[in-house]
């Protein structure tokens, strides 16, 4: 069963636009790099952190993909 925040998360990434979703993504995979970054320099106090931006750039290429799959 998928928890509410998903569907929710989903829901708001669902109502960008395709150039928003590509701004959500490039802003993602900073975050992740920089939560790479504090990783390795023991400075990130919650690893979840990682688990999750990684899901949410794999969710909005996915929608994408499912675009541009309807077009």
């Amino acid at each position: 069963m998928v928890a509410k925040k998903t569907v929710e998360l989903l829901s708001k990434i669902r109502g960008l636009t395709d150039a928003e979703m590509h701004k959500e993504i490039e802003d993602a995979r900073k975050e992740l790099m920089n939560l790479r970054f504090k990783f390795t320099t023991r400075q990130l106090a919650d690893v979840s952190q990682i688990h999750k931006t990684r899901n949410k750039i794999a969710r909005m290429q996915t929608i994408l993909a499912q675009r541009a799959q309807k077009a």
